[in-house]
């Protein structure tokens, strides 16, 4: 078991079935025999991985009343099936027909693509993933500030766990969570990662942050005694072969040999 100075980043197959054991095995200690988990579905599409989630607590002994998942998921074509879910959970699952992201709005564009798995709030990432690249009109959609939420969800005896699959929102969704703390109550963290979601001039800085995020998280939480579960997928096709602009030059720059330190100063517009 990984704690906190020893964070992994390992592949996570098809569910991300390591980080979801040791959310369920911490679940069952004796210690946390009171203790309540909290799952947050946040790009659950048809629902999959919630249903798998629920099969695999009730052979650990997880019963329903154990156990809450919030299931994000905006396309209407899944709606009646993400219903069906929390009609069969028994109140175990609550379905929440909006886009999980940094504030609440009443309506927030989505955009639908023809692969309805890479339907995303960027426009970039739906077009990317629809027939000849055209983009489909996008849904006016409620928005929920995922940070409010999860703080307002989780508690002291609570045992939490995070599925972010947001297809390119992860870049903003993520700092966001943690400057404001709410990651640090998600000791269970199961991230999919879209470079090819970004512009090119805007892969630098995502590729900084997938690189830094474990280091992060250690700096900023609290608690290294506790226990900490990080996967990361990062699907090839999604992250590999992808222009990275301005990456050489700071390599160059990192890798020369100088005697003394450049400032540089940025105007952010």
């Amino acid at each position: 078991m990984s704690t906190l100075a020893q964070l992994a980043a390992v592949g996570t197959g098809s569910f991300g079935s390591r980080v979801v054991d040791a959310f369920l095995t911490d679940l069952n200690k004796g210690s946390n025999s009171a203790s309540i988990g909290v799952a947050f579905d946040v790009g659950a599409n048809n629902g999959a991985w919630t249903r798998w989630l629920l099969r695999r607590a009730g052979s650990r002994g997880v019963g329903s009343e154990r156990l809450r998942v919030h299931v994000f998921e905006p396309q209407p074509r899944y709606e009646s099936a993400l219903a069906e879910l929390e009609r069969y959970a028994n109140g175990s699952v609550r379905f929440h027909r909006a886009v999980a992201s940094t504030a609440s709005a009443n309506a927030t564009l989505f955009y639908p693509a023809s692969d309805t798995q890479a339907a995303s709030t960027l426009p970039s990432m739906a077009a990317a993933y629809s027939a000849r690249g055209v983009l489909h009109a996008p849904l006016r959609v409620p928005s929920v500030d995922l940070a409010s939420f999860v703080g307002a969800e989780t508690g002291e005896s609570s045992i939490a766990l995070l599925k972010c699959d947001v297809e390119g929102g992860e870049y903003t969704l993520l700092p966001r969570l943690l400057t404001t703390g709410a990651l640090c109550r998600v000791r269970h963290l199961l991230v999919e990662w879209q470079l090819n979601a970004l512009s090119p001039r805007e892969r630098l800085s995502g590729l900084g942050l997938r690189l830094g995020f474990d280091r992060m998280l250690r700096a900023g939480c609290a608690g290294p005694e506790s226990s900490w579960h990080v996967e990361h997928d990062e699907f090839s096709k999604n992250n590999v072969g992808e222009t990275v602009e301005g990456l050489s030059k700071v390599c160059n720059r990192k890798s020369a040999t100088r005697n003394h330190t450049r400032w540089e100063s940025h105007i952010f517009s």
